[in-house]
């Protein structure tokens, strides 16, 4: 990711995270709590065993317990053994709390990122719409927001916990055997290399599968929204055939994917085993020998096979995060795209216009080079009414467009009432535009709303709806041609 999407990434990151402070630390609290609960567990079957089974006696560390073995050896283990019932409920408490303030937190800001995504989409220029699929912003506003869910709390906070359970786990199975622990310790390298290798694998491909998804969704919405075309000519089954081609790109790459994040987890189990293995036969030759306790091995065992969780949740995380990063790169390109066309700094709000228009040796060229306008000159005089005619192509919706501001002319100057109108802020320039579009463009909402869409509050008089309304022979509209489309 290129540094300047990078820092811009970044800020609108921490500008999340920095309104959700205070329920973050209540999370990270709860995170602490359920480590420490963790390395606690296996602590009360050591006791039962050398304090309480084999007599042995009690270091000064666990001098606390020495009121509660002289009652005997009963109530003892019935004690001891309840530590393990309290322990595990602490757990539980500590973990629901944790992941239903971090999955709160999460929807949250993905929510509030989605907004600022989609409030920035509207501000891009037209130029911009033109180029880029629907289909692929789509994706970005919806899928690609919702994996970093993962990266914006969860995956930090739980990276946080497996760092913690890792090292704490580590400094006590040193201080119990630091001969044994180095034998763990030893298959961590191999571990690390082999699941970074993996994972690199794994992001790109997540990439890919993104990409082929964004295209297969820009297929799906342009063939919706013709579908009335496909079915006139009969191409549905040509159609059909593309879609397949599309979606069948897209479940490769997510199976390749899957496959990947698979290998990466089985690497781990076996590995996982390996150190079991060697902790549970070298620990045992030196409990023969009494250099250790039958407790230290179960500590050992539990130790090493949970030692080994936060590497699988790391790597997991790694697997998501690959995913939600590609994502955060997606998000970054249209983060970093600013507006082509914008308010000037002098910009004035454009009101009570009279509606004098003059263009000045106006060119203009869409970006392919090719000339649409060369040297227009022309003025409409307030409440004159012109019409521009001419054949397709020369012209006509383009001198709309500039009217509009959807687009700046790259020579000459366009005025409203002698005023430059890149001198109008823009919002106030087009309120002061009545316009129809060339395409009819209908919303999913009711018909009084489409009709009065550029001023939401119109009354049905003002609208022109309540002899259509008389027309239809009924008391509601007659339905528009989308099937979304509701009565009034």
């Amino acid at each position: 990711m290129p540094q300047r999407r990078r820092s811009r990434f970044k800020q609108v990151v921490i500008n999340q995270l920095l309104q959700v402070k205070a329920s973050l630390f209540l999370a990270a609290l709860c995170m602490l709590g359920f480590t420490v609960t963790g390395l606690l567990a296996p602590w009360p079957l050591k006791i039962i065993f050398d304090y309480v089974l084999l007599d042995q006696r009690l270091p000064p560390a666990l001098s606390f317990l020495g009121g509660v073995l002289q009652h005997g050896k009963v109530p003892a283990l019935a004690l001891i053994s309840l530590a393990i019932v309290l322990i595990a409920l602490l757990k539980g408490l500590f973990s629901y709390a944790q992941l239903h303030i971090t999955s709160r937190i999460g929807y949250q800001m993905v929510y509030s990122l989605r907004r600022q995504l989609f409030v920035h989409l509207q501000r891009l220029s037209l130029s911009f719409h033109n180029r880029a699929r629907s289909g692929e912003l789509l994706i970005k506003v919806t899928g690609d927001t919702n994996t970093l869910k993962d990266v914006f709390v969860e995956s930090a906070l739980a990276v946080v916990g497996y760092l913690l359970t890792f090292f704490g786990m580590f400094a006590v199975m040193f201080a119990l055997n630091w001969n044994l622990s180095l034998i763990v310790l030893a298959t961590l390298p191999v571990l690390f290399y082999t699941l970074s290798y993996l994972y690199r694998k794994i992001k790109t491909s997540a990439k890919s599968q993104r990409r082929s998804e964004g295209r297969m969704v820009s297929r799906i919405s342009e063939i919706l929204m013709a579908v009335s075309v496909v079915q006139a000519f009969g191409r549905e089954r040509y159609e059909e055939e593309r879609f397949e081609t599309e979606s069948g790109q897209t479940l490769e790459e997510s199976i390749r994917t899957a496959r990947m994040e698979a290998s990466a987890t089985r690497t781990v189990e076996i590995i996982t085993a390996v150190g079991t293995w060697a902790v549970i036969l070298l620990g045992s030759l030196q409990v023969l020998e009494g250099r250790m306790t039958p407790g230290d091995i179960l500590i050992f065992a539990s130790y090493t096979t949970n030692l080994y969780k936060p590497i699988r949740g790391l790597a997991r995380l790694s697997a998501r995060a690959s995913k939600a990063m590609v994502g955060a790169e997606r998000i970054a390109e249209i983060l970093e795209i600013e507006p082509e066309i914008q308010d000037g700094a002098q910009a004035v709000k454009a009101s009570g216009l009279k509606g004098e228009i003059i263009f000045e040796n106006v060119s203009f060229h869409y970006g392919d080079g090719k000339s649409v306008l060369t040297n227009v000159s022309f003025t409409i005089s307030s409440g004159q009414t012109a019409a521009l005619v001419g054949p397709s192509g020369v012209g006509k919706s383009t001198i709309a467009n500039l009217l509009l501001r959807f687009y700046d002319p790259q020579q000459g100057r366009i005025l409203i009432d002698g005023t430059d109108i890149r001198q109008y802020k823009l919002a106030s320039l087009r309120e002061q535009i009545a316009v129809v579009l060339q395409e009819s463009v209908l919303f999913c909402t009711t018909i009084k709303e489409n009709i009065a869409y550029g001023k939401l509050d119109a009354t049905m008089e003002a609208s022109g709806a309540t002899p259509y309304r008389v027309a239809s022979g009924s008391g509601s509209p007659s339905p528009g041609p989308s099937s979304a489309m509701r009565p009034f």
